[in-house]
């Protein structure tokens, strides 16, 4: 921590970009449980007197919640599974910066390992944070998806299947929603899954044969089931994808991307969202729209999360980040 923060993001993402470099994964999950290890999880979260002398490094340990979230992060996009235990450990512990537990719940999902299953469970009903909660929510419903996947993948070597995954109660099924007839996601490969945004999403994207306009409104819509939101987030956001770095743009190809942005803007300031954990995500997904930096509703929107003191700290982190990807334009 003695270093400046530029550079140990530096040498983060360089351990990131290694990403079949056992050394770097470990050096990773070194530096994400080092600040954790002598901090009990298992107590109330009140931390008295006593307790602060014997763990001088509760302090830092917030204080460095965007850094050790952020290795969070990274060992998910790497899928590294030998982080399991170390992420499960500072999920669990309730004295962790909020930001920090949140991703990495959200990272387990990005693994998928089914030893993580329980534990996410568990943190469906987390006493401290609303965001773990909605997180564990999401991860494991994705677990669950991708173990189902696998599963079916094994059963259909020598068998016919089908193209598409419907939601089942076990999968994450849109339980008497009125979106049950479009809560279905595109058949996952994990290989694949980078194609578009160069990230492991939380949610796998909704499938191609959604109109566009449905996706828009389901973000949009307060009712809608935060899985749905994400999913409908992340087909809108490649649609989008496909259009940049095109040489010739249609008037199509304009719309679609002006369609995503200013979507995510509007419900980015909604003042009936009250998911920190949906709107962050929203904010990321800005950060990935970066050739549509001039889109005014999405520029507004970021700037007005960013500056407002009320606002989640994860949200804010987030809406700078993407700030600065599209190109910090004020």
């Amino acid at each position: 921590q003695s270093l400046p923060i530029q550079d140990r993001f530096r040498a983060l993402f360089t351990l990131r970009s290694l990403e079949t470099n056992q050394a770097a994964v470990q050096a990773l999950i070194d530096a994400l449980a080092a600040d954790s290890s002598s901090l009990d999880d298992d107590d109330d979260g009140d931390i008295n007197d006593a307790h602060q002398k014997r763990s001088p490094t509760l302090s830092s340990l917030h204080a460095d919640a965007l850094f050790r979230h952020e290795v969070a992060f990274a060992l998910g996009q790497m899928r590294a599974k030998a982080a399991t235990a170390t992420l499960i450990s500072v999920l669990k512990n309730q004295r962790e910066h909020g930001m920090t537990r949140h991703e990495c719940a959200e990272a387990l999902g990005a693994i998928a390992d089914e030893t993580s299953l329980e534990v996410l469970r568990d943190m469906r009903e987390d006493s401290k944070h609303r965001e773990v909660r909605e997180t564990a929510s999401l991860a494991l419903r994705r677990v669950e998806y991708m173990v189902g996947s696998r599963d079916e993948s094994t059963a259909t070597s020598t068998t016919t299947a089908t193209n598409t995954t419907t939601f089942n109660n076990s999968t994450g099924a849109i339980v008497g929603s009125k979106k049950e007839s479009i809560g279905k996601v595109a058949a996952v490969n994990e290989e694949q899954e980078e194609e578009f945004a160069y990230s492991v999403d939380p949610v796998p994207a909704m499938d191609e044969s959604i109109e566009t306009e449905t996706l828009a409104a389901i973000i949009l819509d307060d009712a809608a089931d935060i899985w749905d939101r994400y999913a409908a987030m992340f087909a809108l956001r490649n649609r989008a994808q496909k259009t940049f770095g095109l040489v010739k743009k249609t008037q199509e190809n304009e719309q679609l991307v002006q369609l995503c942005s200013s979507t995510l803007g509007k419900t980015l300031r909604s003042e009936t969202v009250q998911s920190a954990l949906l709107k962050h995500e929203i904010c990321y997904v800005l950060g990935q729209l970066r050739e549509d930096d001039d889109n005014e509703i999405a520029r507004k929107a970021l700037f007005e999360c960013l500056e407002d003191p009320n606002e989640h700290a994860m949200v804010r982190h987030e809406a700078a980040e993407a700030i600065g990807s599209r190109g910090g334009r004020g």
